[in-house]
């Protein structure tokens, strides 16, 4: 059956099979056209020596892992009686190495055959039967979605140019690939080559609409001349849909009228370091347009006597140097079609006698859905004034970031009216009764979303955070007492400290067992059914007092939950 320790195999593997009496390698060699295998079969060494019964016969097994300081007379037999196991650890070494060099020899060998047949696989691959239009779909698909592609050669569309040549002619032929770009403004000595870059991108754009941004390097100068840059991009400003500019030179942009974008849909412009002496907005004509439906205006001034359309726009935000009161009343009433805002707003709000009658006529906003204010300084009753004059009907999404003055405000006073269906909210209560925080929560049954940035106050003097304020968003069954914010999903809070785990779990465990669905049943029928919380995130100024992660894995809740808190601090003897 063996021919001198050789035998031939019909199949090519590698195997070490051991036993008592054999080492059995099978590898793959080659020999005239055929793949097969042959097998090597070598004695076992003369000395197969179970480790642990060599341990056990030592003479010195007493000794062994002990402090024990041996005489001369025993470390002489220490040496005698080792010369047999380490020579067969030098035979066992040998030996391995024998086997690893057939191992290596083996893994080549396959790592060769591995990309033979990859070769020849890679032409029946189904990537290569592909329409060119359903590879044109993958190829969008790559490309970023929460901004413009930059000018790198890591990602689309330059990645998609690098892998073969069939794929640089179809990408080149793929207008929507280069409809968006990202342009930094390198330092001035590279300003040729990203211009020859930027034309040579757009141009395969073909007619598509496109959407720019423009920014400004750390280590580029805001003062260089540019013009070989933004020449390209203001040629083709016809096609332009979504801008985003650092507009640290307003000059080049001038010339451009509204007739001159008539396609442009959103706009987003930031001042940079020019916001306290920015030219004054009225000078960019091309704002007029009446194909704008969207601006995002962030480090600029006097924006209520710009030409834009204001009755087309649907989005509108304005963040950082902000507005006055009186200009934000006149830009929302003629916003008629607005679906989301974002102001900040800046000063105190104007007494009757000195504001002008236009900007405090009532009006409604039917399609607002989303408004997020701050204000710079803000107390209930410029709240009043501010909010006694729009209607906002459709608000789903109130947010205000502002910090009121008086911490005894009634919180509705700084929402707009008829706000009982909103679905999400977004408040800052430092300093903020939790009795009012409270009232304000049962006045929004719809809720489903809910940020609480710091906590609300239980005493005012001294100042004591509430510890208690989720337990009354807590479902308890055995009480008929309808529980605040029903539908509540989503709940976020930053920057608590009193709140303690055994709360924080409590209230968990009673917002997503099982047997909540059932909660109305054991209760009043007539009351909202409580929904399962979906996601809780808590940031917390303090250190864990229980693990509740670990705790709630047993439940095997649906829940998305988030903790963080603050490290504890510990003594060193190295502190410097």
């Amino acid at each position: 059956m063996f021919k001198e320790g050789h035998v031939s195999l019909p199949f090519a593997v590698l195997a070490l099979f051991s036993s008592n009496n054999i080492f059995f390698l099978v590898r793959s060699r080659p020999e005239t056209s055929r793949h097969h295998v042959t097998a090597s079969l070598k004695p076992p060494h003369p000395v197969q020596r179970d480790i642990c019964a060599i341990g056990m016969d030592s003479p010195f097994q007493k000794l062994l892992h002990t402090n024990h300081v041996p005489t001369d007379a025993e470390c002489e037999s220490i040496r005698d009686f080792l010369r047999g196991p380490r020579k067969d650890l030098r035979d066992l070494t040998e030996e391995i190495a024998r086997l690893q060099a057939l191992i290596d020899e083996a893994s080549l060998r396959r790592s060769e055959l591995q990309k033979f047949v990859d070769a020849h696989l890679a032409l029946v691959s189904l990537v290569r039967r592909l329409p060119d239009e359903t590879m044109q779909d993958i190829f969008l698909g790559t490309l970023s979605s929460t901004r413009n592609p930059a000018l790198s050669s890591n990602e689309a569309p330059l990645l998609l140019c690098q892998i073969c040549k069939s794929w640089w002619n179809l990408a080149l032929s793929t207008p929507r690939l280069w409809a968006s770009i990202h342009i930094v403004v390198p330092p001035v000595s590279k300003l040729p080559q990203l211009a020859e870059t930027v034309t040579a991108w757009l141009g395969r754009s073909g007619a598509v609409p496109l959407n720019i941004s423009l920014t400004y390097s750390g280590i580029s100068t805001t003062t260089c001349d540019i013009s070989s840059l933004v020449s390209p991009i203001v040629s083709i400003s016809r096609r332009w849909q979504n801008i985003k500019l650092l507009l640290m030179q307003p000059h080049y942009w001038m010339p451009l009228s509204p007739d001159d974008v008539p396609m442009l849909q959103s706009i987003s412009i930031d001042y940079g370091a020019r916001r306290v002496s920015a030219t004054r907005p009225e000078t960019l004509n091309f704002f007029g347009t009446k194909s704008l439906r969207s601006i995002d205006f962030r480090g600029i001034q006097n924006i209520v006597d710009t030409r834009i359309s204001w009755g087309f726009l649907t989005q509108f935000t304005i963040k950082e140097l902000g507005i006055c009161y009186d200009d934000a009343f006149c830009i929302l009433s003629q916003c008629q079609l607005l679906e989301s805002c974002v102001l900040m707003v800046r000063g105190r709000m104007p007494t009757d006698s000195s504001s002008n009658d236009s900007s405090h006529q009532h009006f409604s906003l039917s399609r607002l859905s989303s408004l997020s204010i701050n204000h710079d300084y803000f107390v209930a009753t410029e709240a009043a004034r501010f909010f006694g004059n729009m209607a906002l009907p459709a608000l789903r999404l109130f947010c205000s970031e502002s910090d009121p003055v008086d911490p005894h405000t009634p919180l509705r006073s700084l929402f707009p009216s008829g706000t009982n269906r909103l679905e999400s909210l977004e408040l800052c209560v430092r300093n903020l009764s939790s009795s009012i925080l409270l009232a304000a929560l049962a006045d929004t049954p719809s809720l489903e979303t809910l940020h609480l940035t710091w906590e609300p106050l239980d005493q005012q003097d001294p100042p004591r955070f509430d510890a208690q304020l989720l337990t009354h968003l807590t479902p308890v069954a055995d009480t008929i007492s309808p529980v605040l914010c029903p539908k509540l999903r989503h709940l976020n809070l930053k920057h608590f400290k009193a709140v303690s785990d055994d709360t924080l779990l409590e209230f968990i465990l009673s917002r997503t067992r099982p047997q909540l669905a059932d909660l109305q049943a054991r209760t009043d029928p007539s009351l909202p059914n409580v929904v399962r919380l979906e996601r809780f995130s808590c940031g917390l100024r303090r250190p864990m007092e229980r693990d509740i992660q670990v705790e709630l894995q047993p439940h095997n809740l649906d829940l998305k939950l988030w903790l963080r808190y603050q490290s504890v601090p510990t003594y060193s003897p190295l502190e410097m």
